[in-house]
């Protein structure tokens, strides 16, 4: 019985809707445009008629952007509703009604006024309570901006959460959630009294170090600049002992061959008992005991550079290396720093 009754003050608007607002309205109207909203109509009304209302509800918006008329508004207030948009089926079933009153469309009024008097009461309500009521921040529901005239009026709205922000600027000042049922009556309170208006700068932060770019196939990635060559080292430690050994040894021949040309010297002059002279003897111990110890130098030397080289770990010396040897008749000396 529903169903039927429906469908005929679905039947009878079609024909308000397509007959008389049409016909009054043809010389201000295309009528190409008018023959293509006729057949958007009828898809939509299709579509209205088995339930599938978001469908419907695009088609006959469609329409009244080239035509709007009491029988169209009536259609799209009625998706609405069945949509679950309580607030805006009543705002567009309040155009309807205005707008059937001005074109005398009396079929349409008598199927609108009916159907205002139940949604009115379905519609819920809030009541947004601003303290203080001129503080200076923006009021939305859902996103949508209220005037500060509404603010302490009950405003319609559809069931369901709907969201309250106050703001200044980019800064939030409140927020809140509240839910709304069919019927329900709302309100939210809004302490704006200790939110200033303007945000604190936020404090300055150090700007972290750019991460290094990733290679892609046109920019490889950047190489880590060298690092400074380092001195000193195992290395430059057995450097500079093998050198000290190889001048030991060169100097401790030196003063063999130069022991042997005294000894060999002091021969010739102790040929005769009378001419023999005994500190030549002296000078040439000396020498072949500076011989020795420059060699005996030379292999500690080496073998301090051999013992350094197969033990010791690599180190970075404030300074080079340097090594000095003194050799005297009858002394060795070697100073440096590793």
């Amino acid at each position: 019985m529903r169903a039927r009754a429906l469908h005929s003050w679905v039947v009878a608007s079609l024909a308000l809707t397509l007959a008389g607002p049409v016909r009054a309205q043809s010389v201000d109207a295309d009528k190409a445009e008018i023959r293509r909203a006729k057949a958007i109509f009828a898809r939509g009304e299709a579509a209205e008629r088995a339930g599938r209302w978001a469908e419907a509800i695009e088609a006959l918006r469609e329409v009244a952007r080239i035509k709007s008329t009491p029988g169209v508004l009536f259609h799209i207030a009625n998706c609405e509703e069945h949509l679950g948009q309580l607030a805006e089926a009543l705002a567009d079933f309040e155009l309807a009604e205005d707008l059937a009153e001005r074109h005398s469309a009396k079929d349409v009024l008598r199927l609108v006024q009916p159907r205002l008097a139940a949604l009115e009461g379905r519609v819920p309500r809030l009541t947004l309570e601003v303290d203080p009521s001129d503080a200076p921040f923006d009021v939305l529901v859902d996103g949508a901006s209220v005037p500060r005239s509404c603010w302490s009026t009950p405003l319609r709205m559809s069931p369901g959460d709907r969201e309250v922000v106050a703001r200044a600027g980019q800064r939030e000042a409140f927020r809140a959630t509240v839910h709304l049922d069919e019927g329900a009556s709302e309100r939210v309170r809004l302490d704006l009294r200790d939110a200033p208006a303007q945000a604190t700068p936020p404090a300055r932060v150090a700007e972290p170090k750019a991460a290094p770019s990733p290679a892609t196939p046109d920019r490889p990635r950047e190489a880590p600049a060298p690092a400074s060559p380092k001195t000193g080292g195992p290395g430059a430690a057995v450097i500079v002992l093998g050198g000290a050994a190889v001048a030991l040894a060169a100097a401790g021949a030196g003063t063999f061959v130069a022991a042997g040309a005294k000894n060999d010297a002091a021969r010739e002059g102790c040929a005769g008992p009378a001419t023999c002279d005994a500190s030549a003897r002296d000078t040439v111990r000396a020498l072949d005991a500076a011989s020795l110890a420059l060699w005996i130098g030379a292999g500690a030397a080496a073998g301090t550079a051999v013992v350094i080289w197969a033990t010791a770990k690599p180190a970075e010396p404030a300074k080079p290396p340097r090594a000095s040897l003194s050799v005297g008749p009858a002394r060795l000396t070697i100073e440096g720093a590793f």
